[in-house]
């Protein structure tokens, strides 16, 4: 029955995937995230016979145990994405998690000093990275909420990936996440509002870094809003509850 119910919604997804990179209103290939959080896992274990391979945990604790899991059961073609809040004092143990690929939620320029000090832990393996930004200003969220901040990390961030070679480096900065707004009056006018803004700052970026080949892949849109998401051109959307069924 899980795997029914997972079946029928990943194929009802990945239909609305294709039709708006057809219609044109996508930017090209979008990448599904199964967000498994709280998920037991077998719920994982039947999304990766469905074809799935990347999933998003937001506890590190929870991920370090369900990917010890799976590479018990000679699971190891898994992309691991983590879009919680991260944790200072729990960010070396996160970067030493096998198969970890993607960091979603990189929230201050305090936080991407310490992941650049610790780019030595995962030297073996690349290890993606988007900078948080807060684009509904709520404060119960994390992120950059200055463009002048976003773009002071976003000088570092590319400043840390410029001093390695392209060959040795495993550490990259790749794009911009948010999320839509928590409270609103009008959900879809605020969340477009809050895609259209990081849209546009992934575009001052890559002006004002003046870097070139500079293109930002951008990271929004859940199981609520991510057709929405899929108009502002997101790369990345992070979908749970939609995929899973309700926690």
């Amino acid at each position: 029955m899980i795997k029914e119910n997972i079946r029928k919604r990943l194929q009802e997804i990945n239909n609305t995937l294709s039709l708006s990179s057809s219609d044109g209103y996508g930017y090209g290939d979008v990448r599904l995230i199964a967000v498994s959080k709280t998920f037991p896992t077998e719920y994982i274990l039947a999304a990766y016979e469905l074809g799935v391979r990347d999933f998003g945990e937001s506890r590190v604790q929870e991920l370090q145990q369900k990917s010890n899991y799976l590479i018990d059961r000679g699971i190891t073609d898994i992309n691991w994405h983590f879009i919680g809040h991260i944790q200072s004092n729990k960010l070396k143990t996160l970067l030493q998690i096998p198969y970890l690929k993607y960091i979603h939620s990189i929230d201050s320029l305090q936080l991407l000093n310490k992941l650049i000090d610790f780019r030595n832990i995962f030297s073996k393996n690349e290890l993606l990275y988007f900078l948080q930004v807060n684009t509904s200003f709520e404060n119960e969220k994390s992120g950059f909420t200055d463009y002048s901040q976003l773009l002071s990390a976003s000088k570092l961030a590319a400043s840390a990936a410029a001093s390695e070679s392209e060959s040795t480096s495993a550490l990259k900065w790749i794009g911009l996440m948010t999320m839509g707004p928590i409270r609103t009056d009008n959900f879809d006018l605020d969340t477009q509002k809050s895609f259209n803004l990081l849209l546009d700052y992934k575009h001052r970026l890559e002006n004002d870094l003046q870097t070139p080949s500079l293109n930002l892949k951008l990271s929004m849109g859940m199981s609520q809003d991510y057709q929405l998401a899929l108009k502002y051109q997101t790369n990345f959307v992070r979908i749970g509850s939609y995929l899973f069924g309700e926690r």
